[in-house]
C-alpha cells in the first residue's frame, strides 16, 4: 500500500526543449542564404565595374599624359630643327635626333595603350599622320642643310609648310586631350556613382551578416537557455526520484525489521534509526499507547526541543478527530496541550489499528522549517505503516503473552518456565552464579474453594499473584506451577537472599485481607520450599524436586514457615512465632 503512495507506475517524463519547426527552420536559412548571396553578388558586381573604370581612368590618364609628352617632343624636334637650319650647329643635330628618338617611343607608349579603344586608336593615328608628315618636312630642311643645298632649303622655308603642318597638329592634339578630359571627367562622375553602389552594397552585406549573426546567437542562446532550463528541471526531477527511492527503500528495511521484531524496545530501535533519516529538516517524537495506564509514553525522539514524556489521549486533537492535525503558529488553530511552547507549530499523526489506539506519531517545526508538503504526505504514510507494525507487534505480544501466561493470575505459565529456568540454569553453571528455586503453595486453599466457591480461590491466587509480581525483580521468574502452587526462580540469589525475600512474600501473604462476592474471606497464608544451585543440585528437575520436599516439609511443620532442604538433620531456617501464626 505505501509502494502505491511513494511511486506510481508512470515513469517520470524529461523537461523537453522548446525546438522550431524544422520547414521554417530551413526556409529562414534558405532566405537568409540568399539574401546574403545577392547582396554578396552585387557587391562584387560593384567592385568589378569600380575596379574596370578605374583601370579605364589610369589608361586615359596614361594615354593623355604620354600624348602631352609626345607634343612636349615634337616642340624639342622643331626647335632642334630650326636652331640647326639657322646655325648649322652639330648639337643642334644631336638634340634634334635624341628628341625624334624620345618622340618615336612616346608614340609607340601611346599607339599601345590606344589599342584597346577605337575611337582614341583613329584619333591617334590622325594625330601620328600629321605627326609623321611634320617630321618628314623637318627631315627635309635637315638634309637640305646638311647638303648646303640653299635653293631647296629657301624653297622649303618659304613654302611655310611646316608651319601649316604645326598648325595642324596643335589643333588635334588640343581636341585630343579636350576629348581624353571629358572622358576622365565622366569616368570619375561614374566611379563616384560606382563607389556609393558599392558602398550600399557592403553595407547591406555588413548588415545581413549583422542580422543573421544576431539572429543565429539568439538562436543558441535560446537553444542553451532552454537546455539548461531543462538540465535543472531534470536535476530536480532525479533528485525527488532519488529521495522517492531512498524514501521507498529506507520503509521497506523498517518494515522487514519491524515484523521480525520480538518487543517495543526492538522496534523502538529500529524505528528510531529509520525516521531521522526519512524526516531530517524536523524535529519529532513516537508515542505508544500504554493500556495498563491509560496514557501515550514518549518510546524515542530527534533533533531539537523537548518532548513530553508522557500524556493522556484526550490532549492530542489527532487522536480526538482521528486524523492527522497540523498546526501553525502564524494559524489561527488549535494547538494540541501535549506540546510545547517552544514548538513553532506541529504534526500529530494518529496510529491506529483495528479500532485500537497504538500511538501518536509527532513532528515539531521551527522557524527555519516548516512542514512542507512532503513532509506532510511522508508523515500520512509513515503513520499507515507505522500503525500495521505496531498493530501485528501487539497482537504478537497478545499471543506470546497468552502462550506464555497463566490467565487468572497473570503469571508465567508452566512452558515459559521450563525454557527460562534451562537457559538461567546454564548461564548460573557457566559463570558460577548462585540459581534459587522457590516454591509456594497456598495453605488450606481446597478450603477456600469448598466453602466459599471457585471465584473466592480465584481471588486468592490473584492476590497471591499480585504479591510476587511486587517482591521479584524484573530478571526473576514467577510463574503459576499448579493449582494452588507458586515456583520461583531467582538468578544470582544464594540461599540467604532467596531466604530474605520468601520471608517478605510470606509475612505479605499473612497480611493480605482478600474479599469474594462482598464478603471478607478468612487469613490467607502459604509455605515455602527453597532450594538452591549447586547445593542441592544441578539439573532443573533435581532443584524443583527439592524445593518441592522442602515444601511439604514446611507443610508438615505446621504450614506458613519457610523450609530450606528437605534432607534429614537439615535445619528449618523459620519457625513462625506465636505472634505470626496468631
Amino acid at each position: 500500500m505505501w509502494n502505491k503512495t511513494l511511486t506510481t507506475d508512470r515513469k517520470p517524463t524529461p523537461a523537453r526543449e522548446p525546438t522550431v519547426p524544422r520547414g521554417r527552420l530551413f526556409a529562414s536559412l534558405l532566405v537568409a542564404i540568399v539574401a546574403l548571396g545577392a547582396a554578396f553578388g552585387g557587391a562584387y558586381d560593384v567592385l568589378q565595374r569600380v575596379t574596370e573604370g578605374s583601370r579605364e581612368e589610369l589608361r586615359s590618364q596614361s594615354l593623355l599624359s604620354e600624348v602631352l609628352y609626345a607634343r612636349s617632343d615634337m616642340s624639342d624636334v622643331q626647335s632642334a630643327q630650326r636652331g640647326y637650319v639657322l646655325t648649322g650647329d652639330s648639337g643642334q643635330l644631336a638634340a634634334y635626333r635624341m628628341a625624334r628618338a624620345r618622340l618615336a617611343s612616346r608614340l609607340s607608349r601611346a599607339q599601345a595603350l590606344a589599342a584597346s579603344r577605337p575611337e582614341d586608336q583613329r584619333t591617334l593615328e590622325s594625330i601620328l599622320k600629321l605627326i609623321n608628315e611634320r617630321l618628314d618636312a623637318a627631315q627635309a630642311l635637315i638634309d637640305a642643310r646638311v647638303s648646303s643645298d640653299p635653293e631647296t632649303l629657301r624653297t622649303q622655308v618659304q613654302q611655310g609648310r611646316d608651319e601649316i603642318l604645326t598648325a595642324r597638329l596643335r589643333i588635334e592634339l588640343k581636341e585630343f586631350q579636350d576629348a581624353q578630359d571629358r572622358r576622365l571627367l565622366e569616368a570619375d562622375h561614374s566611379l563616384v556613382s560606382l563607389t556609393g553602389t558599392a558602398r550600399l552594397a557592403w553595407g547591406g552585406v555588413v548588415v545581413i551578416v549583422t542580422l543573421g549573426s544576431l539572429l543565429a546567437f539568439a538562436y543558441l542562446y535560446r537553444q542553451a537557455t532552454s537546455r539548461r532550463r531543462a538540465e535543472v528541471e531534470l536535476r530536480r526531477t532525479i533528485g525527488e526520484q532519488e529521495r522517492v527511492l531512498f524514501e521507498v527503500s529506507a520503509m521497506s528495511t523498517m518494515m522487514e525489521l519491524l515484523h521480525i521484531c520480538r518487543s517495543q524496545s526492538e522496534a523502538n530501535h529500529v524505528i528510531g534509526e529509520v525516521l531521522p533519516q526519512l524526516l531530517p529538516s524536523v524535529s519529532g517524537g513516537l508515542y505508544v499507547m500504554r493500556p495498563s495506564k491509560g496514557a501515550l509514553e514518549l518510546q524515542f525522539s530527534w533533533g531539537e526541543g523537548a518532548m513530553t514524556k508522557i500524556f493522556a489521549p484526550d490532549e492530542c486533537w489527532a487522536l480526538r478527530r482521528s486524523r492527522t492535525h497540523l498546526v501553525e503558529r502564524t494559524q489561527s488553530a488549535i494547538m494540541c496541550r501535549h506540546i510545547e511552547h517552544t514548538q513553532e507549530g506541529c504534526l500529530c499523526a494518529p496510529l491506529v489499528g483495528h479500532g485500537e489506539v497504538l500511538g501518536v506519531l509527532h513532528l515539531a517545526s521551527t522557524e527555519k522549517h516548516r512542514v512542507s508538503p512532503d513532509v506532510l504526505r511522508l508523515a500520512g504514510v509513515l503513520a499507515e505503516q507505522l500503525s500495521l507494525a505496531l498493530g501485528n507487534l501487539r497482537l504478537q505480544e497478545t499471543l506470546r503473552s497468552r502462550s506464555e501466561r497463566d490467565p487468572l493470575t497473570d503469571l508465567y505459565n508452566r512452558r515459559h518456565l521450563e525454557l527460562s529456568a534451562e537457559r538461567e540454569l546454564a548461564r548460573a553453571t557457566r559463570h558460577g552464579h548462585a540459581l534459587s528455586f522457590v516454591m509456594l503453595d497456598v495453605d488450606h486453599f481446597k478450603l477456600f474453594n469448598d466453602t466459599h466457591g471457585h471465584d473466592a480461590g480465584d481471588a486468592v491466587l490473584r492476590e497471591v499473584a499480585h504479591v510476587l509480581k511486587r517482591h521479584t525483580r524484573t530478571e526473576d521468574i514467577a510463574c503459576r506451577y499448579g493449582g494452588e502452587e507458586f515456583l520461583m526462580v531467582l538468578p544470582g540469589c544464594p540461599l540467604e537472599d532467596a531466604y530474605q525475600k520468601a520471608e517478605a512474600i510470606r509475612e505479605a501473604i499473612a497480611q493480605l485481607r482478600v474479599s469474594s462476592g462482598g464478603a471478607i474471606l478468612s487469613r490467607v497464608t502459604a509455605s515455602l520450599g527453597i532450594a538452591c544451585c549447586p547445593q542441592h543440585g544441578e539439573r532443573m528437575d533435581e532443584l524443583i524436586r527439592a524445593a518441592d520436599a522442602a515444601l511439604y516439609k514446611a507443610k508438615a511443620a505446621g504450614r506458613n514457615q519457610i523450609v530450606a532442604t528437605s534432607a534429614p538433620g537439615d535445619v528449618m531456617l523459620f519457625e513462625p512465632q506465636e505472634s505470626s501464626v496468631a
